[in-house]
This record gives structure tokens, sequence and C-alpha cells, in this order.
């Protein structure tokens, strides 16, 4: 199976035993991805998440369903999140139409993968 993992409030909730997790699910077979609605400019500075994932996906508050499959090629077969909304609609769609940080300053809303 692949597993998507989320970070904030979902991994960062239960560090050690997410990560034991992640290391059992992978020693069977399995893949874990870490799959963010984060912006390319808040990258997660965790290596306990980074041992726990090989792939990062920080999707700039686009739906993460989509993310995976257009930047990675992957169908998730079970979704870890604490906030499933953003599995299938994007910040905006569920925000009113603006991403977090819009009145902030200009950010990029790119995504990202990084390989761990």
């Amino acid at each position: 199976m692949i597993f998507g993992l989320d970070y904030d409030d979902t991994f960062s909730a239960d560090q050690d035993l997410w990560h034991r997790w992640a290391i059992e699910a992978i020693g069977r077979g399995h893949r874990v991805i870490g799959v963010t609605a984060r912006n390319r400019d808040q990258i997660i500075e965790d290596e306990m998440f980074s041992d726990s994932c090989e792939t990062i996906l920080y999707c700039a508050g686009h739906a993460k369903y989509d993310m995976v499959l257009d930047l990675l090629g992957l169908a998730i077969d079970v979704w870890i999140d604490d906030k499933p909304q953003y599995i299938l609609q994007s910040w905006p769609a569920v925000h009113g139409g603006k991403y977090p940080l819009d009145n902030v300053g200009p950010m990029t809303y790119v995504p990202l993968v990084v390989q761990t």
C-alpha cells in the first residue's frame, strides 16, 4: 500500500508514534509519502519526518490528491491527515478563495517535491 502522511498536527502531534509506524510500514514493504499543504517557502526541518517518508510533497495549498497524482504519478491508498478536506480541495476552495498568507506578502504557490 501507499500511505500519504501529513506533517502539521498529524506527524508533528506525536512524532515518535508516527516515526515508529512509518518504519514498521516500510519494513513490511509499504510506501510512505509525506504530503503537506505547506509552500516551498515553508520547508519542514524535522529529521524524523524525513526519515519516515521516501518523498515529501509540498502541495502549496493545492489539493493533495491532485498534486500526488500529477507530480508523482501515484494514487495514495490510505491518507493520514488531521484535515482531510485538503486532500480533495485546495486551500482557497476551503477558505473562500484566498491562500493563508495572501495578506502577509508575496508568496510562490508552486508545489515542490523533495526526495529523502
